[in-house]
């Protein structure tokens, strides 16, 4: 922090507060074993596939079944993820969901350990006492702790951009094909990796690219192979269902461009979590711009075109200077674009911080405004609740503020021409 000024000191020493503490305050979730929600979505999807029946919707009565045979007591949220997923999660189904939680939660512990690596090298930190630090800083990085403590999948999506970043800073022969079983376990959980393909095509990543497309062939062929009726029937009614749900409802917790300005252009009533976590509050605002919900979605569906057609031009014209950087904009650029951006998904701003800190000088200050604004994004439910109108609506943004905040950052510094003035 020697190059930050008194001011951005103040700035990271108020995120790391937000960030650190947030984290704390969900350390009882780990006790005594992982009680992962989403995680359990998963585990139960794995358990009924490998008994014969489909996840699409919940059957009835297997929460009872899944307490009785294997302790998972949770409650179990919609499974959106590919077929294949819960399919290659089976094996964790052959033990009990306490000691499968806690397997869990130490593959996802050693990929964070894995991705501070491949951190550090693009911040250029070095040192054993700063990587200690910077595991710490990834740790309680509110997306990432989010993520561990639903058991999400965050740190396996991390994983594969900094792969195909670290690719494509050293381009190797091999690099191309190392990712494609990321790939396949990550389209599988989160449909979003597909917008990276277009990104990989405008930065002339041909070999990378032919990758990804082989992972998508195979993730394809296993489906039809292995799940065809359940994927017929994921891909012809579940999956259109929720894209149309997910496009219209403006939910408070996505942080995609368009979801935040839906729920600027229309009344909301929500219900949110009180202080207690068995306690819901309502709460409801009036349209700070009064469009209706046709007029908001139409605008936020013109305003993610404009931004993805002026970084996709940036990338064909500048992004072979600094393509690894380029890529992690384009990942940026998907998070604001695609229509549901859950606020673990916000872990893949690692990469573009680590980016910018890299660089050094004012894009350390950019670094300090983003890692800010990523930790106010955590506490969106309660700004909803102690925030009067129009200042509560706007906060349930904060987390397009810190993407966009950190995109203008890293476009500024990949439109500048190399030293010496060349175009």
């Amino acid at each position: 922090m020697k190059e930050l000024g008194p001011a951005w000191r103040v700035l990271v020493l108020l995120a790391l507060a937000i960030h650190g503490g947030t984290a704390l305050l969900r350390l009882n979730t780990f006790w005594p074993y992982p009680r992962l929600v989403d995680f359990g979505a998963f585990y139960a999807g794995a358990w009924i596939l490998r008994q014969g029946g489909s996840p699409y919707p919940w059957p009835q009565g297997l929460g009872e079944r899944l307490a009785a045979e294997s302790g998972l007591v949770l409650g179990l949220p919609r499974l959106n993820s590919l077929p294949l997923w819960p399919w290659l999660l089976q094996p964790l189904t052959l033990l009990p969901f306490p000691a499968a939680a806690w397997l869990w939660l130490l593959l996802n512990l050693g990929l964070l350990a894995g991705c501070t690596l491949l951190l550090a090298q693009i911040a250029r930190i070095t040192g054993p006492g700063r990587l200690l630090i910077l595991f710490g800083l990834v740790l309680t990085f509110g997306p990432v702790t989010l993520s561990l403590t639903l058991g999400q999948t965050a740190p396996l999506l991390l994983a594969l951009v900094l792969l195909l970043g670290r690719g494509l800073a050293r381009p190797r022969r091999r690099s191309a094909w190392t990712a494609v079983p990321l790939w396949i376990a990550g389209v599988a959980t989160k449909l979003f990796p597909m917008f990276w393909l277009p990104g990989l095509a405008l930065l002339r990543a041909w070999r990378i690219l032919a990758g990804g497309l082989l992972a998508l062939g195979l993730l394809a062929g296993l489906h039809w192979l292995l799940l065809p009726r359940i994927t017929r029937s994921y891909a012809t009614a579940f999956l259109p269902a929720q894209a149309r749900l997910f496009a219209r409802a403006g939910l408070l917790d996505d942080q995609s461009l368009g979801a935040w300005i839906l729920r600027l252009s229309q009344p909301m009533r929500l219900e949110v979590p009180g202080l207690q976590a068995f306690q819901r509050r309502a709460v409801s605002w009036p349209a700070l711009l009064p469009l209706g919900q046709e007029a908001g979605l139409w605008i936020g569906v013109l305003l993610v075109g404009l931004l993805s057609l002026a970084v996709a031009w940036l990338l064909w014209r500048r992004g072979s200077r600094n393509p690894e950087g380029a890529f992690y904009l384009w990942v940026l650029t998907g998070l604001l674009a695609f229509p549901h951006t859950e606020r673990y998904n916000h872990a893949l701003l690692l990469p573009a911080l680590a980016w910018l800190w890299g660089r050094g000088g004012r894009a350390r200050n950019v670094v300090a405004v983003g890692y800010l604004l990523a930790g106010l994004a955590r506490l969106t439910h309660l700004w909803v609740q102690v925030l009067p109108w129009p200042w509560a609506p706007l906060a349930t943004g904060f987390g397009v503020l810190a993407v966009t905040v950190l995109m203008a950052g890293m476009a500024s510094r990949l439109s500048r021409p190399p030293l010496g003035g060349a175009a």
